[in-house]
């Protein structure tokens, strides 16, 4: 029964013993072991301490990792002094030097008789009825032996999930080819006619394919690396000296029939980026619901752009069957991303906080590991009789080992750690994409005196219609800190509420209009006309260079047209009505040119403020806050505002990464205003992982979308990158520019906002796609939306697809701009 439940499970050693327990280490050397690992040589043996057994059981554990399983079966008949040294080396072997799982089976006729044996030769009560307990009837055997089948059907799918994410990470890899390379190993077993004169036939379980199905089904380029991966999930066995692969094992069989059948029946959705370039992508979210700041948020939040530049190209609001205002909701935004991810098959794990990501360091420099290395390398390749190296070839089942010398020589991955419903968890990546957002980190009410206060103070997402009903109904005033986006958005919410509005900023920053004369603010800038007049840190094309080079009074004429008109438009809401109102909206006039103030922290222009500004609903008061008093807020300048409720919106603190180690952390968050990133995503210093999302932008979607794809380029090493330092030269111009042309911000390193056509044009430069999306003059005066970069991958993709046509791999250099 035991054999039953473990039929086919890879990683099972299995053997029957009739020794004395005298020779248990040769028996496992020569029956259990040698068969798994022949090619292993003496001189391993010797390294390890002259004890071949304990060779072979470390190389085993690092070429499946983990450790074997040993089945050892005896009957009833052993006597105590042989049962004594089987569980003596087992428990040697095991529980001290953790080398090997050892299962022990008593045969015997009933399950009496078995726990006879047991106590007869375990005199030892508490450990005797602990072993016995694990008994039963036949029934109750076999429930057990089915649940172990069970798990290792789950284990087998994990191995093939593992095995199809190593394939796809290859050039050639196909979906279909993959799927016709599973039927064909389900369906093809060689079935052995039994014995003359009998009507069964006995199916011998070692159905096989030719080495090019599965090169072509998984896109291996070479033999060894085709032979390196089989080997590494320990799924089938392989014969590298005929270049031809077996079946699967018994429960690899049963899960690729589900695979199959689950393939079939599945919708077809092209699923997410990292998919269709063949990463599986786990996305693990801290709260109950995703969506991050939009599952959260303030009331009457809405996007700042509009709704086609806020989707994936692939799939709308419309395709989500979600009626959607044109500056969309945050509970419409957080509707589509909901629906998106169930449309795109994403693993996402909600409620799963993670609490370190720890990359996986390589061997260090110590004797010990020296030694280690040599050992494994040497049996990594075929050895002549005299000892030397007959090739450089490795060995057959030397493929992996060879590998995994690799991986630990130069470090591979990173161990993320986190807490779940389910308790702790532990999950080793290739890759890190932090996406924690640009503005989650609350930046604390700093102020003193709280506690004199005798009013309320609220938080952005208590300011409910309820809550506002209840302050005006009491005739309240309200003071709301701040001038960025929520502090402008609810200072409009607490006056179209009829309740008396105090805003208070240290210095007014430009809005966004609405519209400007007369057409709605993406028409300029949101076109490649209009964008091509922002000035920038760097150009994607000659044109604009010379524009902002040789141009640069048109183009500092152009702005300030633009913000003349800009200002004359904010101020019409003041005409004819009064000094008073005149006075207010002045209050809002910023000191600092317009274009400083298109950086990450822009805000648009809320419908009705300006309204409730000149109209006196809103009273803007210019001065920085000193504290709380008992009745209000106390001004730096003494004066003081009386308020009944105090709302602060003092906006988000820099981007913070608690997950990472302190080493990491320093490089990321030491720098005043947010990390500034090699192409706004990477740091040289911090292979395997990037910072996603924090390059924010008009188009954010498709910042997203170029973004993952470079990076896959870039892991792939389909894209050349300069070396470190020349990166962080190029963050450093980056930095150095942003400071001496926009206004600070606690994000102002980050994001590239008004900049994002430049940003979108580098990044299709660096991966050889179209940067122009649309034929002139279509191109100049259309507004961009994230369907123009619908076929980026596939344009990529037929660029990797010419390279192979032509013998070759794609092999980029990065273009030379600093963005």
């Amino acid at each position: 029964m035991v054999y039953a439940g473990l039929q086919g499970m890879p990683g099972v050693v299995r053997s029957y013993y009739t020794g004395d327990g005298t020779d248990v280490m040769q028996w496992l050397e020569k029956n259990a072991l040698q068969p798994f690992l022949r090619p292993l040589t003496k001189r391993v043996a010797d390294a390890a301490g002259g004890n071949l057994v304990r060779a072979l059981l470390a190389a085993y554990c690092v070429r499946y990792k983990r450790r074997p399983l040993i089945v050892i079966e005896f009957n009833m008949y052993m006597t105590r002094t042989a049962l004594s040294n089987m569980l003596h080396t087992a428990r040697q072997l095991g529980f001290e030097e953790k080398l090997a799982t050892f299962v022990i089976v008593v045969s015997a006729f009933t399950t009496a008789d078995a726990h006879a044996y047991i106590e007869r030769h375990l005199p030892f009560p508490d450990i005797a009825a602990a072993i016995t307990d694990l008994g039963g009837s036949a029934d109750e055997c076999l429930q057990r032996v089915r649940k172990h089948a069970e798990n290792n059907v789950g284990h087998a799918d994990m191995v093939l999930s593992g095995f199809r994410a190593i394939a796809r990470h290859k050039v050639a890899f196909s979906e279909d080819a993959s799927l016709a390379f599973f039927a064909r190993l389900v369906a093809n077993a060689h079935v052995v006619q039994a014995q003359p004169g009998t009507s069964t036939s006995i199916q011998a379980g070692t159905s096989v394919l030719d080495e090019e199905a599965a090169r072509v089904a998984f896109g291996f380029d070479e033999r060894d690396s085709l032979f390196a991966a089989l080997a590494k999930w320990c799924a089938f066995e392989i014969d590298p000296f005929s270049g031809r692969i077996s079946e699967p094992s018994h429960f690899m069989r049963i899960t690729i029939e589900e695979y199959l059948a689950e393939a079939k029946a599945a919708p077809t959705s092209p699923g997410s980026i990292l998919k269709q370039q063949g990463f599986e992508a786990v996305l693990f979210e801290r709260e109950r619901r995703p969506g991050g700041v939009w599952a959260k948020t303030y009331y009457t939040a809405t996007l700042q752009n509009v709704g086609f530049q806020y989707c994936l190209p692939d799939f709308t609001f419309e395709d989500a069957d979600i009626e959607v205002d044109f500056h969309p909701t945050a509970a419409q935004i957080q509707a589509y991303l909901e629906t998106a991810i169930k449309h795109k098959g994403l693993d996402v794990r909600l409620l799963h906080n993670i609490e370190s990501a720890t990359r996986i360091e390589p061997f260090d420099s110590s004797e010990a590991d020296k030694s280690l290395k040599t050992e494994l390398k040497s049996a990594a390749f075929e050895t002549a009789p005299n000892g030397e190296r007959a090739s450089d070839t490795p060995a057959p089942i030397g493929f992996e080992l060879d590998r995994a010398v690799s991986r630990l020589e130069t470090g591979n991955g990173w161990l993320v750690c986190g807490t779940s419903p389910d308790g702790p968890f532990e999950e080793r990546f290739d890759f890190i994409l932090t996406a924690t957002g640009l503005y989650t980190q609350p930046r604390p009410d700093g102020i003193p005196g709280q506690a004199l206060f005798t009013g309320r103070i609220l938080t952005p997402a208590e300011a409910t219609p309820d809550t506002l009903r209840s302050l005006r109904k009491a005739d309240k005033t309200v003071a709301v800190i701040g001038f960025g986006k929520t502090a402008v958005d609810l200072a409009t919410d607490c006056a179209d509420s009829g309740v008396k509005t105090v805003l208070v900023f240290r210095e007014p920053r430009w809005l966004v209009p609405l519209k400007i004369n007369g057409l709605h603010f993406t028409w300029a800038l949101c076109t490649r006309m209009g964008t091509v007049m922002v000035p920038c840190w760097d150009y994607p094309t000659k044109a604009t260079r010379f524009l902002h080079t040789h141009l640069s009074l048109l183009v500092a004429g152009f702005w300030a047209m633009v913000q003349m008109v800009t200002w004359a438009g904010f101020a019409s809401h003041a005409w004819f009505k009064g000094a008073a109102a005149r006075a207010r909206i002045a209050a809002l006039r910023p000191k600092t040119p317009l274009i400083d103030s298109l950086r990450t922290a822009s805000v648009l222009e809320p419908p009705s403020f300006l309204d409730h500004v000149a109209s006196g609903a809103i009273e803007p008061v210019h001065g920085a806050i000193a504290a709380y008093c008992n009745d209000g807020l106390k001004l730096e300048d003494g004066r003081t505002l009386r308020a009944d409720a105090v709302l602060p919106c003092l906006g988000s603190a820099a981007p913070a990464f608690p997950f990472l180690p302190a080493g990491e952390r320093a490089l990321l968050e030491g720098m005043e205003g947010g990390p500034q990133l090699y192409r706004h995503l990477i740091h040289p210093r911090i292979p395997g992982l990037a910072v996603l999302g924090v390059n924010h932008g008009f188009l954010h979607f498709s910042h997203v979308q170029l973004s993952v794809l470079w990076l896959i380029a870039a892991w792939r090493g389909e894209l050349l990158l300069p070396r470190a330092a020349a990166q962080e030269e190029a963050a450093a111009l980056i930095r150095a520019w942003k400071a001496a042309h926009e206004l600070p911000t606690a994000q102002s390193h980050c994001g590239v906002h008004a900049r994002f056509a430049h940003y979108l044009d580098v990044l299709c430069a660096d991966l050889g796609v179209r940067a122009v999306r649309h034929a002139f003059p279509l191109s100049a005066v259309m507004r961009f939306s994230t369907a123009d970069y619908a076929r980026v991958a596939e344009e990529y993709d037929a660029l990797r697809a010419g390279e192979r046509a032509r013998g070759g791999a794609l092999r980029r250099p990065v273009s030379d701009h600093i963005m």
